[in-house]
């Protein structure tokens, strides 16, 4: 079992508001019924940014028994009708779209930002007989199967400078790769890798994998593990990898514009990547989908240690058991944490996908548009560069800059929140257990 010992308090950091155009509206998918369209307040941005950190600090409210997001004073209270409540509360599952422009990640924060599974599950609470999960599906959709294949299992493990120390990543990937029906020798790996090894790595000639498990620690952790001072460029969600290479003392804090690029540049780009460590959700699980992976699943802020090894451990096993179907897995990983609610603490794990799990693609007629591939369709039918044109340039033009600086500055100016570890806990996320 890997295990993580007790860090310190990791500490919030400065917020930049980006500005620009963003979208207006959501659309909330039901497996039945049409689907529900949510209008976005001007003020949108502030709520994104202010229901975050509310969820983030859980266990403050918590331990009070009162969940500010009860009854009217919860967010999407007037957003959402009372009937598409009911209807929402029936289901065992919703999608939240949410456009995505594969060129600026600015483009939608604030919808990438707001904790959904926290705020959907409140709203319901009082109607539901069971547990809801939310997935966040984000534009622009393609047309690929629903599933998740096994045939070119990968982990990634980047712990350097020391962090091993308080993470076992050896006894990850072996526990990871045995879930999926492997031995402990089988698999491909990368241990400690700078970006450029990780280019190389999955540009090495080889078939590229169909799914890569993370095993790292985000930015804000090894800045708290590591003691290292506090600077901008530490403050960004990203994951430390090896400067230099090797598992010495150099450590780069990479930020999302360094990292999701080379997590997609395999051809064709993963199926599915799992982040296994803090922060991994809102902007590199999201960013890595965008850019084009079919799915990535990170953790809004923070998790107990255990609970994110039996979650992934039980995602492999029924993927390797469901022949690939990635919703029904996630369901069935996070029916076993809600096992243990004592232990369920913080915001949420996130599952992003570019393909509809919900409604087969067929059902959905033409594929949806995004204000950004709208504005191309009005050059002309022959302007209009298809979406997976526009990942792969996107891509590209972010290895680029990235190849070159070896550190790609945060452009986006994102919301940087964090999870705070309580203390008095090894870990503190709590799962979409409402």
């Amino acid at each position: 079992m890997p295990t993580r010992k007790k860090t310190p308090p990791v500490v919030s950091a400065a917020a930049d508001t980006p500005r620009g155009r963003q979208p207006t509206q959501v659309t909330l998918t039901l497996r039945e019924g049409p689907a529900i369209t949510v209008g976005l307040p001007p003020q949108f941005e502030s709520l994104a940014m202010r229901w975050s950190y509310i969820a983030r600090n859980r266990e403050r409210w918590h331990l009070r028994g009162d969940d500010p997001a009860q009854g009217p004073g919860n967010p999407l209270c007037g957003l959402i009708a009372p009937a598409d409540v009911t209807r929402i509360a029936q289901q065992a599952a919703v999608e939240v779209q949410i456009d995505a422009d594969p060129r600026s990640e600015p483009y939608g924060w604030a919808l990438r930002l707001f904790p959904w599974e926290y705020a959907l599950s409140a709203l319901t609470r009082g109607q539901r007989r069971g547990p809801l999960t939310v997935v966040r599906l984000i534009g622009p959709l393609r047309h690929e199967p629903p599933t998740v294949s096994l045939t070119r299992p990968a982990v990634l493990r980047s712990m350097p400078g020391g962090l091993d120390r308080w993470y076992d990543g050896a006894a990850e990937s072996e526990m990871m790769l045995t879930s999926m029906g492997l031995s402990a020798q089988d698999g491909d790996r990368l241990v400690n890798p700078t970006l450029a090894t990780l280019l190389g790595w999955l540009q090495g000639g080889k078939p590229a994998p169909t799914l890569i498990h993370v095993a790292g620690v985000d930015n804000h952790q090894a800045t708290a593990l590591l003691r290292l001072p506090v600077a901008p460029e530490r403050s960004r969600d990203g994951m430390a990898v090896a400067r230099g290479g090797g598992s010495g003392p150099g450590v780069e804090l990479a930020d999302v514009e360094s990292v999701a690029p080379w997590l997609t540049v395999g051809r064709p780009p993963p199926e599915l990547v799992v982040f296994n460590f803090y922060n991994s959700a809102v902007r590199l699980a999201s960013r890595t989908v965008a850019l084009g992976a079919r799915f990535a699943i990170g953790y809004y802020d923070v998790i107990d240690d255990g609970l994110a090894a039996q979650f992934c451990a039980t995602l492999y096993r029924e993927l390797q058991g469901g022949n690939g179907q990635l919703l029904d897995a996630f369901q069935a990983a996070l029916r076993q944490l809600r096992e243990h609610p004592d232990l369920l603490r913080g915001a949420c794990i996130v599952l992003w996908s570019a393909v509809p799990l919900l409604r087969p693609v067929a059902q959905r007629g033409r594929r949806a548009a995004c204000p950004w591939r709208r504005a191309h369709a009005r050059q002309g039918r022959a302007g209009a560069p298809h979406q997976c044109e526009l990942q792969a340039a996107a891509a590209r033009e972010l290895l680029a800059a990235a190849q070159q600086a070896q550190h790609v500055p945060d452009a986006a100016g994102l919301p940087q929140q964090r999870g705070r570890r309580d203390p008095r806990h090894r870990g503190a996320r709590h799962a979409q257990h409402r």
